[in-house]
């Protein structure tokens, strides 16, 4: 009788330390799955695995590119400043460039204006010294070579065109062109020299200086 109770009691123990809980991990617990249910859940944690991987790559992969992306802002920044800066340089300079060139160009203007008022100055006729026993009188070319201009003036209208209200009233200017020959013309006018001026005997001279040329310098240069 009391060897059947204590082989009852051992029996009993081996059950309770048995664990009934299909989720127990001990190997006692795995007794009571199957293999598809502990592959299934190898499977699971796997995945679960994968999961918490593909997620951590993800966020590693976020930061990264973000801080690819802040440099990439970053660089894109400073260049569009540098060539803002460049533009504005650029515009400077060209601003620089076009004020030069209208300086440039106003002194030009300057310069041909004073070349046109220096072709308008010509040379006052010279005063020749006529010889004279008594006394040296200094004459204007005009009266100096007066004969050789009655002889060798071979086109007198022009001359009198310049002279016109300039040196000659209306009255004397037809009076002078009324003339047959240019002789005549030139002595007609030569006979209202005794009027004239010092001013109007300069006027006289660039009037025939500018329609015979060739004449004047030969005359001069004798």
């Amino acid at each position: 009788m009391g060897r059947c109770q204590g082989k009852n009691s051992s029996n009993n123990l081996k059950n309770n330390m048995k664990s009934s809980d299909p989720n127990d991990p001990t190997i006692e617990g795995l007794e009571h799955l199957n293999p598809e249910e502990v592959g299934k859940s190898a499977i699971m944690k796997a995945i679960e695995s994968l999961k918490q991987d593909m997620n951590n790559s993800l966020k590693e992969m976020d930061e990264k590119y973000n801080k690819k992306f802040e440099e990439m802002s970053k660089s894109m920044n400073d260049t569009l400043g540098n060539q803002e800066k460049t533009i504005k340089q650029e515009m400077e300079t060209v601003q620089e460039l076009k004020t030069e060139m209208e300086s440039m160009k106003k002194t030009q203007n300057e310069g041909r204006l004073d070349m046109e008022n220096l072709g308008e100055l010509r040379p006052l006729p010279p005063m020749i010294s006529a010889s004279n026993k008594d006394a040296a009188a200094l004459l204007h070319f005009v009266d100096q070579y007066r004969e050789q201009l009655v002889s060798r003036v071979t086109s007198v209208d022009p001359v009198l065109d310049k002279l016109h209200r300039l040196v000659l009233s209306e009255e004397e200017y037809e009076a002078v062109r009324a003339e047959a020959t240019n002789q005549n013309k030139m002595r007609k006018l030569f006979s209202l020299s005794r009027s004239w001026t010092m001013d109007c005997k300069d006027k006289v001279y660039r009037a025939l200086e500018e329609t015979h040329p060739h004449l004047i310098r030969d005359l001069l240069e004798k």
